[in-house]
């Protein structure tokens, strides 16, 4: 019912629809289904208790996370998340030995990541805008206003706009464009 009900939101619900219906949304649905398939193939490496087994699940499930975040670098979180699945529902890290060893397969997932986020920052490094003309008491408001009206349009869907343009902002008792 819980799997439904969430295919049900992303599916319909006017702040998911790009990613289902436009071609321009595809990359969050290809890197939702490659995250998914890693963590699945992250379980079978994790269950499995031959050898070959293993290293078959181990090779899958770190080429379905280049599959991941070659689709969107928001993948890059996936070590993180493979530590969690560790520590719960896995309890894999109850020893020191465990944690060192559940690091150590992590390895290549974290250097992978570090790549991936190099050469996204790279790629970008054109299209951010210097400090000096947005300073970071207005980023952080920003954010902060951006976290805000998401959470609102996920209830009241209403009034929504392909752009948000930069309006005044006022941070503490700075007031910014």
């Amino acid at each position: 019912v819980a799997s439904f009900i969430t295919a049900l939101l992303f599916g319909l619900h006017p702040l998911r629809v790009e990613s289902v219906a436009w071609i321009s949304g595809r990359k969050d649905v290809l890197y939702a289904f490659f995250f998914l398939l890693t963590l699945i193939a992250y379980l079978k490496y994790t269950s499995t208790t031959t050898k070959r087994k293993k290293t078959i699940y181990y090779v899958l499930s770190l080429a379905l996370f280049i599959l991941a975040i070659t689709s969107k670098p928001t993948a890059v979180s996936l070590p993180i998340v493979l530590l969690i699945f560790d520590l719960y529902p896995l309890n894999r890290l109850s020893t020191i030995n465990e944690v060192k060893g559940a690091i150590l397969e992590k390895i290549p997932f974290i250097i992978l990541s570090v790549v991936i986020s190099y050469i996204t920052m790279m790629a970008q490094r054109n299209a951010l805008i210097p400090l000096e003309m947005y300073p970071l008491e207005m980023r952080i408001s920003n954010i902060v206003q951006a976290y805000g009206l998401y959470l609102v349009k996920m209830i009241l869907p209403f009034n929504l706009a392909p752009t948000y343009p930069v309006t005044k902002i006022r941070f503490l008792t700075m007031e910014f464009i």
